[in-house]
């Protein structure tokens, strides 16, 4: 039986939408690495300072979790710019070995950080690079 790839789940930055991601996603796509993306509520909101970083972080957690119970899929986070601030909040849990250990299939194998950044959990992202 062959070996399927880990899908790998992109997290895009605060500035832009997932569409960006179009050429990186067919390239991933035509190596036969499943790929899940969708935008951020605080990008794809007309008024982004009404959601903060716990509406990112549970809806891309729910997106996670969506790939495990069932599927039991292996993943790999990866996280562009403020990407990485959801990612590094959604992963606890969720880690391969942790789900071993309690007798289930799939979880996270590493998380990739590209051009990523921090800020705290109680502010908003516009706030959180000094924006308006």
């Amino acid at each position: 039986m062959a070996m399927s790839n880990s899908t790998i789940v992109l997290i895009h930055g605060g500035l832009y939408d997932e569409s960006c991601l179009a050429p990186f996603i067919a390239a991933l796509n035509t190596r036969s690495y499943p790929t899940v993306t969708e935008p951020l509520p605080t990008v794809s909101n007309p008024t982004p300072k009404s959601v903060d970083l716990s509406t990112n972080v549970d809806y891309v957690r729910f997106r996670l979790l969506a790939l495990l119970p069932d599927e039991g899929k292996d993943i790999v986070v990866a996280m562009h710019s403020y990407g990485g601030v959801v990612g590094g909040s959604v992963v606890q849990g969720l880690c391969k070995t942790e789900r071993a250990k309690e007798g289930k299939k799939g979880g996270i194998l590493g998380l990739v950080f590209i051009v990523a950044l921090i800020i705290p959990v109680d502010v908003s992202p516009p706030d959180g690079i000094g924006g308006p």
